[in-house]
């Protein structure tokens, strides 16, 4: 029989803005190298930043989330190691993740944040 995981819907209510500014970090360094600043590291603060916010998706079961950040995250690290075969299309999934996570996260938060009734 399957086992149902439940996240820690409080927990992300109190981490929200501490996961918003590290996926907008990551997101900012990610469009600095697109933008011809082929720093590696700003890849590597994509890493570190994404790093960060998987470990506190992991500790508060958001497993769908997390999991697309452990994808996210393996992508930046395939990029940064020349390990890509199709650079564009990585880049790609890059950015549309970051832009996807913080949305989704917000959605979670709004969904699950509900009064306590009496």
């Amino acid at each position: 029989m399957a086992q149902l995981i439940k996240g820690n819907y409080d927990a992300l209510v109190w981490l929200q803005d501490e996961l918003q500014q590290s996926l907008a970090h990551a997101l900012a360094a990610m469009n600095n190298f697109l933008d011809g600043q082929a720093d590696d590291k700003l890849l590597t603060d994509t890493i570190e930043s994404l790093y960060q916010v998987k470990g506190t998706l992991d500790m508060i079961n958001m497993s769908g989330a997390a999991m697309l950040t452990d994808e996210t995250l393996k992508t930046v690290r395939a990029l940064q190691n020349n390990q890509v075969a199709n650079t564009s299309m990585a880049q790609d999934a890059i950015v549309k993740s970051l832009l996807l996570l913080p949305n989704y996260l917000k959605l979670l938060n709004n969904d699950f944040h509900l009064p306590y009734w009496n």
